[in-house]
């Protein structure tokens, strides 16, 4: 595998600027012996994707409910994944090259940085502020306070070790101990049947300890603050969503709808099966989200809401359109009141709408649409066929607001009974469907790459083209 210089001087002398403070030390652990983690959430409004460990796509904060503006709107690289929000509200977007901008809470330049090559993974920031993220050349890199804290990096694949039916990769992990210069250790260890382009497809899941998990293809790594491996595991099969934190382990999903559970010790069992969310053609599901320490959440074949309990292996359909289409993102309900409360979007030919869903599996629309775009299409016969439903964005607050950013590039705030809209649309407007094909039929994406939190009545915006924009408002 060809490396492309990284730049690491330039990059440790620009993000000396981001100043994170330290507040916690990471457990240490000796490989194959006990272990015990602890799974939480690190400070910040979004410090991962989907916001939070579970990835339940639910805000610490209320949302605004009128005066809807944008505050702020700066340019940054192109961009697949939503940026991460520190807990002092600075923003932290990783381009698909690598290319990190880090933004101040007013949206001046903090730091630049290059951590590619590209493409890169979703960024997670750990609990004493380091930023940590995979890149095309399989390396997982940490920056804390100005000096590279680690990269693990993933080599070429050698060949298959005896008695192994996959391939094997070298991990190697270096700790720089000063900011430019100073020495380092190497450790190396084997992870089996790792596909050579699975950095495109990595997660990172941080721990309350100070340390992540690392999801690449088939292999589960577990490591320290310091770069230090703590645990390694094989998955079944290749990994398809993000990590999912349970209470003292790690849920996770492959890639015909299987849900696995990784006890996150280094015993050759620690990964086992608990059941499938019953796909009815293969693929990746949706969102998978933890609603509490033994049940997952996912959007199957774009028209149900299944529940599968991971002790038992039993599911549950808990919200069913066969007349329309739910997009992959929804968010859970928080608080005593809206506790249990789910809160999807449905795509139909008459437009979008977010579904309020309880634990009864009763479900109520929201009085206003959130837009008049639907993603529905006429057969060849006349008859209405569904299309897989364009990618949108939103999360909810403790009231059971939502904010949301649709397929016709309207971004704004919505409850159960109004909706206040921005007059601009910081995505820019998408393209008008064609009618020559119907695969073409399908309404295009506005061009969003996330929706996070941004404090108290406040959210930012950001774009597959860079540009990334906080949005305020006024709350009741």
């Amino acid at each position: 595998m060809k490396r492309q210089a990284w730049g690491l001087a330039s990059a440790l002398f620009a993000v000396a600027a981001l100043g994170l403070s330290s507040r916690s030390s990471a457990q240490r652990a000796t490989q194959g012996g006990p272990l015990t983690v602890v799974v939480g959430e690190p400070a910040g409004e979004a410090f991962t994707e989907r916001l939070d460990g579970r990835r339940a796509n639910a805000s610490r904060a209320l949302l605004p409910t009128s005066s809807l503006r944008i505050r702020w709107t700066r340019p940054t690289r192109p961009t697949i994944h939503p940026p991460v929000i520190t807990r002092d509200g600075r923003v932290i977007v990783v381009g698909n090259q690598g290319d990190t901008v880090v933004l101040n809470p007013d949206g001046t330049d903090r730091a630049h940085m290059q951590l590619g090559p590209g493409p890169m993974s979703s960024p997670a920031v750990l609990t004493d502020g380091t930023l940590v993220v995979v890149n095309g050349a399989g390396d997982a890199l940490g920056v804390r306070r100005g000096e590279l804290a680690f990269r693990t990096e993933v080599a070429e694949p050698s060949g298959p070790s005896e008695g192994e039916s996959g391939r094997t990769v070298t991990i190697r992990s270096s700790i720089s101990s000063s900011r430019l210069r100073g020495g380092s250790r190497t450790q190396r260890t084997t992870v089996v049947d790792h596909d050579p382009d699975a950095s495109t497809r990595a997660w990172l899941l941080p721990m309350d300890d100070g340390g992540f998990a690392l999801a690449f293809d088939r292999s589960l790594v577990l490591l320290d603050s310091q770069g230090t491996m703590r645990a390694r595991a094989l998955s079944p099969a290749p990994i398809v969503a993000p990590l999912v934190a349970l209470d003292h382990s790690v849920a996770f999903v492959g890639e015909n709808g299987e849900a696995f559970e990784w006890d996150l010790s280094s015993s050759p069992d620690a990964v086992r099966a608990r059941g499938s969310f019953g796909m009815a053609t293969p693929g990746p599901v949706g969102a998978v989200v933890a609603t509490d320490a033994r049940h997952l959440l996912a959007v199957v074949d774009g028209t149900r809401l299944v529940s599968l309990d991971l002790r038992t292996g039993a599911t549950e359909t808990r919200v069913s359109v066969p007349h329309g289409g739910l997009t992959g993102t929804f968010a859970l309900g928080s608080g005593t009141t809206l506790g249990g409360a789910v809160f999807l979007e449905e795509v139909t030919l008459s437009g979008t709408r977010v579904l309020q869903a309880d634990r009864d599996g009763q479900s109520v629309p929201f009085g206003t649409m959130l837009s008049s775009r639907g993603s529905l299409a006429l057969g060849d016969a006349g008859g209405a066929m569904f299309l897989p439903p364009t990618d949108t964005k939103l999360f909810t607050d403790p009231s059971g607001r939502v904010a949301y950013a649709t397929i016709d590039g309207h971004v704004g705030v919505a409850s159960a009974t109004a909706k206040v809209e921005l007059g601009a649309l910081p995505c820019g407007a998408p393209l008008e469907p064609t009618p020559n094909a119907i695969t073409q039929r399908l309404r295009p994406t506005a061009g969003f790459a996330g929706l996070v939190p941004a404090g108290p009545a406040a959210f930012v915006v950001a774009c597959l083209g860079g540009s990334v924009s906080l949005v305020e408002g006024t709350t009741e």
